[in-house]
This record gives structure tokens, C-alpha cells and sequence, in this order.
């Protein structure tokens, strides 16, 4: 069975979905599209790659940059934990990165 909300291909416990019964909860409307959390790594980096491109002003283009950054870096981490030298190597650099940061503030 799944969610009576026109367009949505999740499983329904009941007559919504999790996300959908949520946003009843909340009060919120049941048309808006939901995140985007269920895109593949790939797919978060392509959408925000198109984020990027279609920025019009500064500071839409420059959330888009870290949304990409972050989309990127997830991907990365994601497939190094199926090569444990280079989840390694990430973990160091990315700890590396927070700790720069930190000293820049």
C-alpha cells in the first residue's frame, strides 16, 4: 500500500506516509515537494551542481557552493568506507579542515 498523496511512491502505514502524516502533524500542506533526501549521493551532487549554475545572485550562488561542497564531501565519504586507507586519509583531512577553521575565527 502506498501514500494517497498524489505522486508519492513511498509505503504507507495507514493512509500516509511517514513524511506525509508528519507534515499533518505539523499543520503543514500536503502539495509541497518533500527534501530531497531520498536522491543518491550522485543525485544530491547533480542537484546542487544545477543549484549552482542557476544562481542568480550572490548570495544564492554562494549557498549553493557549500550546498555542492557538502553534497560532494558526503558522497566521497560515503564510497570511502569501502577503502578503509582512504576513509582514513578523509577523516584526517577533514579534521585537518576543522581544526584550520577553527583557528581562522
Amino acid at each position: 500500500m502506498y501514500c494517497a498523496v498524489p505522486d508519492c511512491i513511498r509505503p504507507a502505514d495507514g493512509r500516509y506516509c511517514c513524511c506525509h502524516r508528519k507534515r499533518l502533524q505539523r499543520g503543514q500542506s500536503l502539495g509541497a515537494p518533500l527534501d530531497v533526501a531520498h536522491l543518491s549521493p550522485r543525485g544530491r551532487v547533480l542537484e546542487a551542481a544545477i543549484a549552482l549554475v542557476e544562481a542568480e545572485s550572490d548570495e544564492d550562488h554562494q549557498r549553493a557552493w557549500v550546498r555542492l561542497r557538502k553534497a560532494a564531501l558526503a558522497w566521497l565519504l560515503g564510497e570511502a568506507a569501502t577503502v578503509p586507507h582512504l576513509a582514513a586519509r578523509l577523516a584526517a583531512l577533514r579534521f585537518g579542515a576543522e581544526k584550520h577553521r577553527g583557528a581562522r575565527r
